[in-house]
């Protein structure tokens, strides 16, 4: 699929490309065509303003003129060169040009006794010739009669040569751009689908994902009701093992789908953030609290330390003095879900041994939260997958949790433009650090 999206963007660039380019050298071509018309017009102009009184004077017969001081004029005019004249009179006689040849081929008695002025560009192919030329008529002063008709023309081959290498360089550039469109739009859209490449895949993976882990609870839900309902007939007391199964399943379910509405609504960014002033102390002891009953049911022991700037050690009855340092700005009860799933995580897979929950100031205005467990510890090469979704890791550590937390737990870190970090080792245990930016208010 992807590859046919990448055909297509890079088909569409290149069009792009091509439309673009299209436009702008035939602009370029015809903006230089017509500069160069121009020029060559003005210049004719100019020759024609100097020859008219002259021609008007041969054709009226002033001064009893003969041809050969009609050709020493014209030479003295300087029209001698790539410039074309010719003189003809009412019948159409030549009487006087610097190019005869020329002179045959570009007369038109079919444009004689025209009343304005004439503009054309004639192709002599026999003479390999290209003349921009003009014919004026010339009429008599007080009678108005046709007197005749002067051509002027100017050669342009050398302007229309270089106009068509100016078409043959664009022509080149465009087929050198046309191929390099190709390839740079081919690397583009690869490098644009990269991101929705990645993002396809793990939605494909998160929904295969999250399909399984909703089937699993279903799943049990349905089997242990089918044996409820096979026991119809007895009572509630006798088949509350299946309906205790349900219950747990249930809340595991309704768990499952909390998360799932969690990290869907920060995906598509509508998960809001309130921030305000919050003690981070209170935030973190109020989980220590909800969890350390479950933690001592196990046999471990349950630690909460405060190190102030007096590196005191104190327990969980710190006095409130100490807490006015650790004030960060965010949203309490995601706060609160980010230690309460770190604080679950450690005491699920701690089997003896300790749990540490230690608050600290650290450099640049940051507190510190570390949440150190003596438990089973993470394989090195499973920790850069840890906050993946639904990633569940080394199969020792198996719990019901659906690999979730966290991935929500990372999320609510970021969020409030803080950093998570892990150390751990196997057999020993593991640290989860949380650091994030204090309240202004901590350093008043």
């Amino acid at each position: 699929m992807f590859a046919r999206v990448r055909i297509t963007l890079t088909l569409v660039l290149v069009v792009i490309f091509v439309l673009l380019y299209a436009a702008t050298s035939t602009s370029v071509y015809a903006l230089m065509r017509t500069e160069t018309l121009r020029e060559i017009n003005a210049e004719i102009k100019m020759q024609a303003n100097a020859i008219l009184p002259v021609a008007r004077r041969i054709l009226l017969q002033e001064n009893g003129l003969h041809t050969i001081s009609i050709l020493q004029t014209f030479d003295h005019l300087q029209t001698q060169g790539k410039f074309y004249f010719s003189l003809r009179n009412a019948q159409g006689m030549l009487l006087a040009t610097n190019q005869p040849m020329v002179a045959k081929y570009l007369w038109q008695p079919s444009i004689s006794k025209r009343t304005h002025k004439n503009w054309r560009t004639v192709h002599l192919t026999f003479h390999h010739l290209v003349v921009r030329m003009v014919t004026i008529p010339i009429y008599h002063p007080h009678t108005l009669q046709y007197a005749g008709e002067l051509q002027l023309g100017e050669h342009m081959n050398g302007e229309l040569a270089a106009i068509h290498r100016l078409q043959s360089i664009l022509l080149e550039v465009g087929l050198l751009g046309l191929i390099g469109a190709m390839i740079a739009g081919f690397y583009v859209s690869g490098v644009a689908l990269r991101p929705i490449r990645r993002s396809w895949q793990r939605q494909q993976q998160f929904v295969a994902d999250a399909s399984h882990e909703l089937r699993t609870p279903l799943a049990v839900i349905q089997s242990n009701l089918d044996v409820v309902l096979g026991h119809a007939k007895e009572s509630v007391e006798d088949n509350f093992e299946w309906l205790n199964h349900v219950k747990s399943e249930s809340r595991r379910l309704s768990r499952l789908v909390t998360d799932l509405l969690t990290l869907a609504k920060a995906d598509s960014n509508q998960q809001l953030i309130q921030m305000n002033p919050i003690d981070w102390i209170a935030v973190n002891r109020r989980a220590f609290e909800s969890l350390m009953l479950f933690g001592e049911a196990k046999g471990l022991r349950m630690n909460f330390h405060i190190i102030d700037k007096s590196t005191t050690s104190t327990s969980v009855e710190t006095n409130a003095n100490d807490e006015s340092t650790f004030i960060v700005v965010g949203d309490e009860d995601r706060l609160y879900q980010l230690a309460f799933i770190l604080l679950d995580n450690a005491i699920t897979y701690t089997y003896e041994g300790e749990i540490n929950v230690q608050l600290r100031m650290g450099k640049n205005h940051h507190v510190i939260l570390d949440v150190t467990d003596t438990g089973i510890g993470i394989k090195k090469e499973h920790q850069k997958h840890i906050f993946d979704r639904f990633f569940k890791g080394d199969h020792n550590r198996t719990s019901s949790g659906a690999g979730l937390g966290l991935a929500i737990a990372l999320w609510i870190v970021e969020s409030h433009h803080g950093k998570m970090e892990v150390e751990s080792t196997v057999g020993k245990g593991t640290t989860f650090r949380i650091i994030l930016p204090a309240s202004s208010k901590a350093h008043a």
